[in-house]
């Protein structure tokens, strides 16, 4: 049984869901932070100093995870990893927003409506005067969270730009017109996730651990090698660039993303705690918000530890490198298609 609560992360109106299940853990759903999130009390009491931008990096995170199915786990090392990372181009924000109109669009032609809930009071002769535009209901909270906007000022920048496109006819009605997404849009959209991409990178987004490298090198580098294209692993790429921008732009230029969710797994004597790799869900959350296809693999040992929502992708589960090699192979050709660098 959920009840009225305020979002931590924007103080808006949010839902909570449960509380004490998991320790000091909330699970909160709030329209303005993108969806569902759990928050630690540690992380709870970091939010209190985060600037606007943080938490729309947080909020962006959230909406990903969302996207992928992930759980949103928000906890002082998820905020340590995600509030400094830069936000999208405004070209990906205006996607994102386009493909979560197309989405809630429940009929062609349909005016989407997203009206802010004005404050009101009454003077002595009984009259009623808007006295706040600033309070937005839940549906336009979900704007702002998926077009990834601090202010609604973003949100109509970004709404425009995509009139001037053909893809949306907007009102004229509040600081959030009301909007119907043309036919255009559908088609773009449409288009969008259907088109194969012509670069020759893959991302590969994976933990950065010694142990690892055998399985890099022979399983996923080799694989992807002979399919036809160039493995990006960051932390064995030269930059001179901040790391979460190198990130998103290697994303983008991708053909696909490898997400391997193997990790380390802690011994404790009341059990065992599996250390998810939040960089990994970030970074297979934001290609699948761009539409770039995901290839999930997790080793055989690892499979119990991932969460029931993203159990739902059909993993590669590999045993060794070769192994691995093998499967990812078959399924980049399978899935992909051949690179345009592989031999003849």
């Amino acid at each position: 049984m959920s009840e009225n609560f305020e979002c931590p992360i924007w103080k808006t109106a949010a839902s909570l869901v449960h509380s004490g299940d998991f320790g000091d853990q909330q699970v909160i759903e709030s329209p303005r932070a993108g969806g569902r999130y759990i928050l630690t009390g540690t992380a709870r009491a970091m939010i209190e100093y985060l600037s606007d931008d943080e938490r729309m990096s947080i909020t962006q995170w959230i909406v990903e995870q969302n996207l992928i199915g992930a759980e949103a786990l928000v906890t002082s090392t998820t905020l340590k990893e995600v509030r400094g990372r830069s936000l999208p181009h405004p070209n990906d924000r205006a996607e994102w927003l386009l493909g979560y109109l197309v989405r809630i669009s429940q009929h062609i032609g349909q005016n989407l409506s997203f009206l802010p809930l004005l404050d009101v009071q009454q003077d002595g002769g009984g009259n009623l005067h808007s006295i706040s535009m600033t309070t937005y209901s839940d549906s336009a909270n979900y704007l702002l969270a998926w077009s990834a906007s601090a202010q609604h000022e973003e949100l109509q920048f970004l709404l425009k730009f995509l009139e001037r496109r053909g893809y949306l006819e907007l009102g004229s009605n509040g600081p959030i017109p009301d909007i119907v997404v043309q036919p255009e849009g559908f088609a773009h959209v449409a288009e969008r996730s259907s088109r194969p991409s012509v670069s020759h990178e893959a991302f590969v987004a994976m933990w950065f651990d010694p142990s690892m490298d055998e399985v890099y090198e022979l399983g996923f580098e080799k694989a992807i090698r002979e399919s036809g294209y160039d493995p990006i692993r960051i932390d064995r790429k030269e930059h001179i660039n901040k790391i979460d921008d190198e990130i998103i732009a290697d994303i983008r230029r991708s053909r696909f993303l490898v997400a391997d969710f193997t990790a380390r797994v802690l011994e404790l004597d009341d059990g065992q705690i599996y250390e998810a790799r939040g960089g990994v869900y970030f970074e297979a959350g934001f290609a699948h918000g761009l539409d770039i296809p995901i290839i999930w693999t997790c080793r055989h040992d690892m499979t119990d530890h991932l969460h029931f929502d993203i159990r739902q992708f059909n993993h590669i589960v590999w045993s060794d490198a070769e192994d691995l090699c093998t499967k990812l192979t078959n399924r980049i050709g399978t899935v992909i298609g051949d690179g345009p660098l592989k031999a003849d």
